[in-house]
């Protein structure tokens, strides 16, 4: 990992972890050789919330940076990039991948992953 690590999620079928810290990088892992398939960039600060998908295709990420982020787990690229008016404290993605949840201070947001809206 390098830097300290905030969290991880784990695939549904066990196949993929990810991880993300305090470096703003998302990392994909192949859970059986520990192998680093793909280094997400884009965060510039903490990461500290994941969500993956069921079907373990997407995941989700929350920052420092007032962002959310949803990423292709399978190609290591950035999907969805979905800016907030303050720190981004915790994600959820809903079993197919399409909508988003995001957590800031008080107040819940709810998001399509094909519009950002």
């Amino acid at each position: 990992q390098g830097k300290e690590m905030l969290c991880v999620a784990l695939t549904g079928d066990g196949s993929r972890v990810v991880s993300c810290s305090v470096d703003g990088a998302v990392r994909i892992w192949d859970a059986e050789s520990a192998e680093q398939l793909h280094k997400c960039t884009g965060h510039t600060d903490w990461v500290w919330g994941l969500a993956v998908t069921l079907d373990g295709s997407l995941a989700a990420s929350c920052s420092r940076d007032f962002t959310a982020r949803v990423w292709d787990i399978r190609e290591g690229r950035e999907v969805r990039s979905i800016e907030h008016k303050g720190e981004v404290m915790c994600v959820a993605l809903n079993q197919s991948g399409s909508l988003l949840v995001t957590g800031q201070g008080k107040l819940i947001y709810l998001w399509d992953v094909e519009t950002g809206a």
